[in-house]
C-alpha cells in the first residue's frame, strides 16, 4: 500500500492533485484501522446474529418510515445510515468529503484517506442476496439529504470478518494535525453543517465555532 506525507502550509491544493485518477475515497481517522465492516469486528459475530439483529432493527423502527414495501437490501442501507452494525462500509465520490471524516475526533494518532478505483455495480442489486458471495460497490437508496451531501456510496462485504484488500492508496497526513484540516476544508465549504444538512448538524458547526474562540 503506497504512502504520501503532505507538507506545507496549505495542504488541499496537493490533496486534491494527487486525488486525481481515482474514483471512491473513505476516511479512516486512524491510519491503523483496517477496512473490516462494523459488524465483523464483534469477536462473537456470525451470520446468525448479524441477520437477527438486522431483523430486530427493522420490527422495531417500522413506524418511522414511510409504510412503503422494502427489500433486505433497503433494509441494510437504512440500519447503516442509522448507526446498526452491518456489513456495509461507507465511501464517498468526493475526496475532500472523506478528508473531512477522516479528520474527525480528538484523537492524537495519525489519519489517512484511502482511494480505490472502484467500479459501481449499476444493475439491481437485488439480484443479489445481501449475506452472499459477492463483494461490490453500489449507489444506497437517498434515504436523506445527508446521503447526497456526503456523495455517498456503500461497499458490500460477502466476509465482513476480513479487511479489504491492501490495493488501496493511502496518503499520510503529516502530524495528524486534524484542527488545521478542518480549517482548510470549511474555507472551501466542507463542514460539519454541510455533510449533515439539518438542525443538528447545524448547531453542532455553531458549537465548534463557539468552543474554538
Amino acid at each position: 500500500m503506497d504512502s504520501h506525507t503532505i507538507r506545507g502550509e496549505h495542504l488541499l491544493p496537493q490533496f486534491i492533485a494527487e486525488a486525481g485518477g481515482f474514483s471512491l475515497y473513505r476516511g479512516l481517522k486512524d491510519i491503523s484501522h483496517k477496512l473490516i465492516p462494523s459488524i465483523g469486528r464483534y469477536e462473537n459475530y456470525s451470520q446468525t446474529m448479524e441477520t437477527s439483529i438486522l431483523n430486530r432493527f427493522r420490527k422495531r423502527s417500522f413506524p418511522y418510515f414511510s409504510q412503503v414495501e422494502r427489500s433486505e437490501w433497503d433494509w441494510m442501507c437504512l440500519a447503516q445510515h442509522y448507526g446498526l452494525p452491518t456489513r456495509l462500509t461507507d465511501w464517498t465520490r468526493n475526496p475532500l468529503v472523506a478528508l473531512y471524516f477522516a479528520s474527525l475526533g480528538e484523537s492524537d494518532t495519525d489519519f489517512c484517506v484511502i482511494a480505490d478505483i472502484g467500479v459501481e455495480y449499476d444493475g439491481a442489486i437485488e439480484d443479489f442476496d445481501p449475506f452472499g458471495k459477492t463483494d461490490f460497490y453500489f449507489d444506497p437508496i437517498h434515504i436523506d439529504q445527508r446521503i447526497v451531501a456526503q456523495s455517498g456510496i456503500f461497499y458490500v462485504s460477502s466476509n465482513p470478518t476480513m479487511p479489504a484488500g491492501d490495493d488501496k492508496f493511502v496518503w499520510k497526513f503529516d502530524g495528524g494535525d486534524r484542527k488545521r484540516v478542518q480549517r482548510e476544508l470549511e474555507g472551501v465549504g466542507i463542514s460539519h453543517g454541510t455533510m449533515f444538512p439539518d438542525p443538528g448538524g447545524i448547531a453542532r458547526e455553531i458549537k465548534q465555532q463557539i468552543d474554538e474562540y
